[in-house]
């Protein structure tokens, strides 16, 4: 871990990045800059199990215990990925190539890959000069996203409904379990990682693997906005009988239950971000130039 690093090992991740910030570094250019020092082995290649790694959704669906080799470049992604997504880093955060790499204790090489992948899921932007923002939420990216779920949800159900085996049905069981404290980000967290799962298992059981790479990077976007949406709504009995109605409907292959069942979750879900929006919790529409303040 670089120097001024040191001493932050104990800290909270979100704690931890804002001493980073406080370090006085300076910047690179997000576009061109050279690459820094050589990698710590904070982060390294390790070989995981890909139905436990947040960025091979798509592998599970031919080989639920599918192995893959992560990279520095994938640990960096996902672990800023993971921040963004929670609210560690909150919508117009903003930070540097340097305080990422600093931070997460790589080299800037990965971490220059992993902003890439960020800005192409619509996660961060480019502020200049010469930094990073995570994304606003504006009320049209809440109706896009939603759209683009009613779309790729009920085709992905209504393929599911029949198909669905008993692994798949177990599957889903177990990631409808999980409840939530509105108070509690770590079990919001927690809930809403379950909850990922179980609709990207349902697209999995459709047999169709592009649907689930469509779908996977929406539900990460999804997530983000649920994060600040349940804050403040205690769903999480409700969500759990809408998801266990839907698993009825799977397995008794009947489609067009299916697609209304889920029609009906999603419809939900949009109003509850939206009273989260209207009441404050999702106040970052300010375009990214405005994020410098």
């Amino acid at each position: 871990m670089p120097p001024s690093s040191q001493g932050l090992a104990d800290q909270s991740p979100l704690l931890r990045w804002r001493a980073v910030q406080r370090s006085g570094e300076t910047d690179t250019n997000p576009a061109s800059a050279p690459p820094g020092a050589a990698p710590s082995q904070g982060l390294g290649p390790a070989l995981v199990d890909a139905s436990q790694h947040a960025d091979y959704h798509g592998d599970r669906m031919l080989n639920h215990r599918a192995v893959v080799r992560v990279t520095r470049a994938d640990q960096a992604f996902n672990s800023l990925k993971r921040m963004i997504i929670s609210g560690e880093l909150p919508p117009g955060a903003e930070f540097t190539e340097i305080q990422a790499a600093e931070f997460l204790g790589t080299g800037r090489t990965p971490v220059r890959e992993a902003l890439a992948r960020l800005r192409s899921r619509r996660l961060i932007v480019v502020a200049p000069p010469r930094r990073y923002a995570v994304a606003p939420i504006t009320v049209g990216d809440v109706r896009d996203l939603f759209e683009v779920r009613r779309l790729l949800e009920t085709e992905a159900t209504t393929l599911a409904a029949g198909r669905a085996d008993g692994t798949d049905l177990r599957r889903l069981d177990a990631a409808c379990s999980e409840a939530y404290r509105p108070q509690d980000p770590d079990s919001i967290s927690r809930f809403l990682r379950a909850n990922t799962e179980f609709h990207l298992t349902v697209a999995q059981a459709s047999g169709n693997r592009r649907l689930v790479e469509l779908l996977a990077p929406i539900l990460d976007e999804m997530e983000r906005l649920l994060h600040l949406g349940l804050r403040g709504s205690d769903r999480s009995d409700e969500i759990i009988h809408e998801h266990r109605r839907l698993i009825g409907a799977l397995e008794a292959g009947d489609p067009a239950s299916a697609a209304q069942e889920v029609l009906a979750q999603l419809h939900d879900a949009q109003a509850m971000v939206m009273r989260a929006f209207v009441g404050g919790a999702l106040d970052s529409a300010a375009s990214p130039t405005a994020l410098l303040g």
